[in-house]
């Protein structure tokens, strides 16, 4: 008999489907269209205008499009997004307290101890589905993407 124990929990991890053939893709050379077509995601628009306006703040910061998810750094992952068919999940690495308190429009999503741990900090995650949400995720984000 085989046990495994997994941290975080398997179940408090989405986790997203493999490409149409099933095989891995290297990531060395994913481009960001590239992974949210790999997806099915039907806000690309939604997420060029974060990523225009996330670079006027910053323009330093690096879109690190990965097989899951798209990571936004600087020093540090600041950002993961994953694009969804209905919308764009956005793991934002504050404290959820910070998070309510200026967003009011998209619903956010609390996040485990363990799920915060396999992050490496305090995070929640949102979930936008069009452009009118966009101001309030920005001021919500400025401080970190600032930094």
């Amino acid at each position: 008999t085989t046990i495994f124990s997994m941290d975080p929990e398997f179940e408090e991890l989405e986790y997203l489907q493999r490409t149409d053939e099933g095989k891995k893709s290297k990531n060395s050379n994913l481009t960001e269209e590239e992974q949210l077509k790999s997806h099915k995601c039907s806000k690309t628009d939604l997420y060029f205008e974060i990523k225009k306006r996330l670079q006027q703040i910053n323009p330093d910061i690096i879109f690190n499009p990965q097989k899951y998810y798209i990571s936004v750094r600087n020093n540090k992952n600041l950002l993961y997004i994953w694009g969804q068919t209905k919308q764009l999940r956005i793991v934002i690495m504050l404290e959820e307290e910070i998070v309510r308190k200026t967003i009011k429009n998209c619903r956010i999503g609390s996040l485990s101890s363990k799920v915060q741990s396999f992050y490496n900090g305090s995070c929640v995650s949102i979930y936008m589905e069009n452009t009118n949400q966009i101001d309030e995720f920005i001021d919500t984000v400025k401080p970190l993407i600032e930094a």
